[in-house]
């Protein structure tokens, strides 16, 4: 199966229509198996990253819309399984098409993704509240047999963060998968080192309003692991052995710093002490660099 761009319109509206059609199963799958909301959450982008390979891309923005009217006429009874589920994985599947489509470097488009998919979170939570009234946020902490307080409200920006990282790994493992067997292969363009230095550095240092605003902070420092764990994949297995001396001795530093000061930090600004670590793991990858860099070349010299 390849891109066609030469079908005529009769035929885009056909592959419009079926793929609605299977979107209005799954809706209805979900409205009918509460449960099944989780499998909706991996299966349903499948359809809108189809549609960015099968049509042209001005297409992609109508077809979510068809989509997403097709779901919330079949199920209208679970309005609230609509929003929550079945839009934002109709947006992140055709986006996730549409850069692969353009061959965005994977770490950078998982990461905006995993953004996008966050941002879409919190707006399904805003319109929840705002229909039916009713707060996902107690709910889930009621889930977990916590009680709501300014602590965990503050945490709770982090929570969705991490969420939609776990959402978009599984959502990538079966969208990738499932694309190469059909014969969608698109080698995407490869990041420069520098990007995940230069995001994680950034993100590392607004993580710092932890202490001023920890709703805020603790989001960046979220946003800043995953730039930690991209760069730690590609320089520490090209790091020397004193690197890692380095990167044990700077953890087990900034750790203790971190026990020594986490009781002193007011409310819980505490665990924003964090950045401690994560600047000696940073300082590390970044110290592999030009280790990766000459053993490129004397492959390329050999």
């Amino acid at each position: 199966v390849k891109k066609i761009d030469s079908l005529s319109p009769s035929r885009r509206i056909a592959i419009m229509a079926l793929l609605s059609a299977v979107d209005a199963v799954f809706a209805l799958l979900g409205a009918f198996f509460p449960m099944s909301s989780l499998f909706l959450m991996v299966v349903v982008p499948l359809t809108s990253a189809i549609a960015a390979f099968l049509l042209p891309l001005r297409y992609l923005p109508l077809f979510v819309l068809i989509a997403f009217s097709v779901c919330l006429g079949s199920s209208f009874w679970d309005f609230q399984n609509t929003i929550f589920y079945i839009f934002p994985s109709l947006v992140i599947g055709a986006l996730f098409g549409f850069f692969t489509v353009k061959r965005v470097p994977e770490d950078c488009g998982l990461f905006l993704l995993s953004l996008c998919e966050c941002l879409l979170f919190g707006i399904a939570l805003l319109l929840i509240y705002a229909i039916y009234g009713i707060s996902m946020e107690e709910v889930l902490l009621a889930l977990f047999h916590l009680t709501k307080n300014e602590y965990l409200s503050h945490v709770f920006p982090l929570f969705c963060l991490v969420y939609s990282y776990a959402q978009m790994a599984v959502t990538y493992l079966f969208l990738r998968l499932f694309l190469e067997r059909l014969g969608f292969e698109k080698q995407p363009l490869e990041t420069p080192r520098w990007v995940g230095f230069a995001f994680g550095g950034t993100f590392l240092l607004l993580g710092l309003l932890t202490f001023v605003y920890p709703l805020v902070g603790y989001f960046f420092l979220g946003a800043t692991s995953y730039w930690i764990v991209e760069t730690s994949i590609r320089s520490l297995p090209y790091a020397r052995k004193g690197i890692y001396v380095l990167l044990g001795l700077g953890l087990f530093g900034g750790l203790l710093l971190f026990a020594l000061l986490f009781s002193s930090c007011p409310g819980d600004t505490g665990l924003g002490l964090i950045v401690l670590p994560m600047a000696v793991i940073l300082l590390c990858n970044s110290l592999s660099r030009p280790l990766l860099e000459k053993k490129s070349d004397n492959k390329m010299k050999s």
